[in-house]
């Protein structure tokens, strides 16, 4: 389930993405992935488990390169075109990461990495 629920937020986080692959009717293709029925607590469960192994230098936050080696992979999996020497998959990656650094200091705290999930969760 917390698999599922990072690769299905990783789909998600592409749907701001302009130009981004879209599906038959026009939609991002990120549209027909849902985060119905996970939790809150889930989320915060699946990131807390997750996130220092992605924090390589061990600082408390998620630089762009390691936000990217977390995503991309993620990404991938459900969208096979996903690489990070794709130029689409740069745009998503900036697109998501600009999204969630909200206080623009190009660096992820695990409560902006938070934010970004919960927003996407919500709809």
């Amino acid at each position: 389930m917390l698999k599922t629920l990072m690769m299905t937020t990783a789909a998600l986080i592409a749907a701001p993405v302009e130009g981004h692959a879209s599906n038959a009717e026009g939609n991002p293709a990120a549209d027909r992935f849902s985060l119905a029925g996970v939790t809150g607590e889930q989320v915060v469960r699946a990131v807390d488990r997750d996130f220092p192994a992605h924090d390589r230098d061990g600082n408390g936050a998620l630089d762009r390169s390691e936000f990217a080696g977390w995503m991309v992979p993620l990404k991938a999996q459900s969208d096979p075109s996903a690489a990070a020497d794709n130029p689409a998959t740069r745009a998503w990656v900036t697109a998501a990461f600009d999204r969630a650094d909200t206080d623009h200091n190009q660096m992820l705290s695990k409560a902006e990495l938070l934010g970004l999930l919960s927003q996407v969760r919500q709809g």
